[in-house]
């Protein structure tokens, strides 16, 4: 487990301290102010291994880690968001979602390969203004470029805190419908 986050921001890195705690997870901590390069940092870290991104503003569910785990066990080979936000997750529940549709890496499952692939294609493209705000984005394309999709778990896992986004700050209301507390 790796958690992205952001060190000057004292809410996101003291929420980070507190997943890694609650998780026995790592920080990757951001060094150029730029989400894009944190990201490919947590990739490289994976390598060829299979793991799981937590970003540094959600909250985890009560047994996170076994429900995450049971979700696992049945998609060990497949890309999982834990994060839903759509209006309408509750009613369409779990399922396969298109790989260019993929957005919101607050709490994602890599299986083995995936990441060091990855940092192959990221590689192979411009360094651009689009990626450096928008990694999930090119996560997207990777997985489009390879026709993959994705498994999308209801009710989330995870939740987005009720704070500023570092990238797009105008919007505030990031917050997953599905999501239960108890």
């Amino acid at each position: 487990i790796l958690i992205q986050a952001v060190p000057w921001d004292d809410v996101r890195a003291n929420n980070a301290q507190d997943l890694a705690a609650a998780t026995g997870g790592a920080i990757v901590w951001d060094k150029e102010h730029s989400g894009y390069a944190t990201f490919l940092d947590v990739m490289g870290t994976f390598g060829d291994e299979a793991g799981i991104l937590l970003e540094d503003e959600i909250i985890l569910c009560p047994q996170w880690k076994q429900k995450t785990e049971a979700v696992i066990e049945e998609h060990r080979d497949d890309v999982i968001r834990f994060f839903s936000y759509f209006p309408d997750d509750a009613e369409l529940g779990p399922r396969w979602q298109s790989g260019k549709t993929y957005a919101q890496n607050q709490c994602v499952y890599y299986p083995a390969g995936v990441a060091a692939d990855f940092v192959k294609y990221a590689a192979t493209k411009r360094r651009s203004q689009f990626a450096e705000k928008y990694h999930d984005m090119m996560f997207a394309r990777f997985l489009h470029s390879r026709r993959q999709p994705f498994w999308l778990h209801v009710p989330s896992l995870v939740q987005h805190m009720t704070i500023p986004s570092v990238v797009m700050t105008h919007r505030r209301k990031r917050v997953s419908p599905t999501f239960e507390r108890a």
